[in-house]
């Protein structure tokens, strides 16, 4: 089951996150235990990687810190950082990524960077713990929400349609395709992103036992954790029945491998699926079909475009394809709603 899936990567999360808190002071692993009821294991463990990446930086470059074990790291220790320090840190960020050296970070990377330690700071400074939240006062620069990128007028079907026939694709590609069977697990994987509107990592963890033939419809477990049920059109549920019956069986899955979506060839023939697979498939089949944006496509970009057919469809029922797309707040879903460049030029002759 898709439970049982995001309970395993939870697991695998929580014990990345103990070991790393075992290397750093204790007010770290206090700070995180508050956190526990209201934050995914994911955006924990980004949040004490960064706080562990401060540490480590203040460790290399201010002198109460010089041979500190960073589990020794007192209030006293953490009193000595001034704004200068948090200044040259977030400057080092933007051209140093940590864990990749000669890369860059992102105006957003460092955005979290900044919430990820204002937040440790702000816990230890409403205890009393330290004089002072060092990144309190830092200036804010949240770049605008970027316009989602989604398959427009009959791209909705030259774009499946493509994926099927290989048009587009160079020779080597299509042989690899023949040779592993992969078109139709690609198919199939693109309609549910696109049909259905789920996020990748929703349909990479979809197990066979969550799929609902009878009521149409399939479990996922959304943000937050919460379990949401799918339904899906008639045609997708023929489809559906054509790959798991026909296409699945080729990559020689163990009987204990339940997951949907699976590797076609190398060591991991069989296996789940992953984020990082989908994602390249989906592009690979954006720059062969010559999609408007297929620079920008990502697999996300399904999601966008089930939303805006979604819109079209309903006459604009916002409500609805909130509902669809499992956005607890109606405003994340309003950004569908603007007019795209195509509907301006429709109506340049409603006005004379």
């Amino acid at each position: 089951m898709a439970r049982e899936y995001r309970d395993g990567l939870d697991a695998s999360n929580q014990f990345k996150i103990r070991e790393m808190l075992a290397e750093l002071p204790v007010s770290v692993d206090r700070y995180i235990t508050s956190t526990a009821r209201t934050k995914s294991s994911r955006t924990t463990i980004t949040y004490v990687r960064m706080i562990r990446a401060f540490f480590l930086y203040l460790q290399a470059n201010h002198e109460a810190f010089e041979d500190k074990p960073l589990q020794q790291i007192t209030g006293e220790e953490l009193n000595r950082i001034t704004l200068d320090d948090v200044d040259s840190f977030l400057a080092y960020l933007k051209a140093h990524q940590l864990d990749r050296p000669g890369k860059s970070n992102k105006n957003n990377t460092v955005e979290v960077y900044i919430s990820a330690l204002n937040a440790y700071f702000g816990f230890l400074y409403k205890r009393e713990e330290i004089q002072k939240n060092p990144f309190q006062f830092v200036e804010r620069h949240h770049e605008k929400v970027r316009r989602p990128y989604y398959l427009v007028g009959d791209e909705n079907e030259t774009f499946y349609r493509n994926i099927l026939s290989g048009e587009g694709l160079s020779p080597k590609m299509l042989s690899t395709r023949e040779r592993f069977h992969t078109a139709y697990r690609d198919y199939m994987i693109c309609r549910l992103l696109g049909m259905t509107g789920i996020r990748v990592s929703e349909c990479i963890a979809l197990d066979l036992e969550d799929i609902n033939f009878k009521s149409k419809s399939f479990q996922v477990i959304r943000k937050g954790n919460k379990e949401a049920e799918i339904f899906f059109s008639d045609v997708i549920a023929e489809e559906l029945t054509e790959y798991m019956e026909n296409v699945r069986p080729l990559y020689q899955p163990d009987a204990s491998e339940h997951a949907l979506f699976l590797v076609a060839q190398g060591a991991h023939k069989g296996q789940r699926l992953s984020v990082r697979s989908v994602e390249n498939l989906v592009k690979k089949y954006a720059l062969a079909s010559g999609i408007t944006y297929a620079g920008n496509f990502s697999a996300h970009s399904l999601r966008h475009s089930f939303a805006m057919q979604s819109l079209k469809k309903t006459g604009g029922n916002l409500s609805l394809t909130q509902k669809l797309l499992g956005h607890e707040d109606i405003s994340t879903t309003t950004i569908y709603a603007e007019a795209t460049e195509e509907e301006i030029r429709n109506a340049r002759n409603l006005f004379q």
